[in-house]
């Protein structure tokens, strides 16, 4: 009966440790299966990874990487084409860029060639009339000749304020012709100190021509405009004065912010006006601008404070 037991319980320990060992091997199996597989994805996604590289570096089109693993290879992948992705967009902005160059070089060129068949062309009728004796035409040729130049010459923002003075000057002078040498006179009044100030290129031409255009077309005497230029503690102070017809405060205040529904952007002068609003603040700051004040019938004044820049 002992010896029955024992053989019996030798059996069932012998069938447990079959079964174990079933168990032991089918486990190795599987996880010899599954790390057979994870090395191939990984193994995959490297040899992909491998090839993209090698192909940039051969100048040559690359896929995206399709990603079958979820492991620290796929997350490679996963960033590879992304960077790609951005690489392409890069290289697409970087293509746009050098064609708009090119499209602008090319404009650049042919803006410089008409100015200078204008200013050729200007300085042959000059000669001409020179030689008849016409000095009347050909100090107006000069001085339009001069306009040409600061309008669309020079790669400066920025000049002294002795140059944007004689330019004012010589647009007055061809207005006045415009006229037929009638109602409009001007004075220039500019502190020594601040004729070597910098001021941006063309700052009050838009202002003159305001006071020409929408102030002084009914006055029924002469136009007058004063220009005047001093330092103020550290500041650059103009100001533009005519006697012309003046409007309401707050209709100025409108039109120099840009809320004026009489005016819906169609204004050359007052475009011009808030051209020189933007312009000022753009280069200089909110601090720096433009301030224009009137009433029906007593003129206007338009005041331009800058910062004190000089001339190296």
């Amino acid at each position: 009966m002992a010896l029955s037991d024992k053989n019996s319980i030798l059996e069932r320990t012998m069938a447990i440790t079959r079964t174990l060992t079933a168990v032991d091997t089918l486990i190795l199996l599987v996880a010899v299966l599954v790390t057979t597989r994870l090395l191939q994805g990984m193994l995959r996604n490297i040899m992909a990874l491998a090839g993209s590289f090698q192909n940039i570096h051969a100048g040559k089109a690359v896929d995206y990487i399709p990603v079958q693993t979820r492991d620290e290879t796929a997350y490679l992948c996963e960033e590879f084409n992304k960077m790609y992705r951005e690489l392409e967009q890069s290289v697409e902005k970087m293509a746009r860029d050098s064609t708009l160059r090119e499209k602008a070089e090319y404009n650049a060129l042919l803006a410089q060639m008409n100015p200078h068949f204008l200013y050729n062309t200007l300085e042959s009728i000059s000669s001409m009339a020179k030689l008849s004796g016409q000095e009347e035409i050909v100090r107006t040729i000069h001085m339009l000749s001069y306009l040409l130049r600061a309008a669309i010459g020079g790669k400066t923002q920025k000049i002294p304020l002795r140059e944007e003075l004689t330019y004012i000057s010589y647009y007055l002078e061809i207005q006045k012709l415009v006229t037929g040498g009638k109602r409009l006179e001007w004075d220039i009044a500019a502190e020594e100190d601040a004729l070597d100030c910098l001021v941006p290129k063309l700052l009050l031409q838009p202002v003159v021509e305001n006071s020409i255009i929408h102030g002084l077309r009914s006055v029924p005497g002469d136009g007058m405009i004063v220009i005047s230029a001093e330092i103020k503690e550290d500041c650059l102070v103009l100001e533009v004065d005519d006697n012309g017809e003046g409007a309401r405060q707050e209709k100025i205040d409108r039109i120099l912010s840009e809320e004026d529904p009489e005016d819906p952007g169609r204004d050359r002068a007052h475009i011009g006006i808030r051209s020189v609003q933007k312009r000022i603040q753009i280069l200089y700051g909110s601090r720096y601008g433009m301030r224009m004040t009137s009433a029906p019938g007593n003129g206007m004044r338009v005041r331009i404070q800058l910062p004190l820049e000089k001339q190296e």
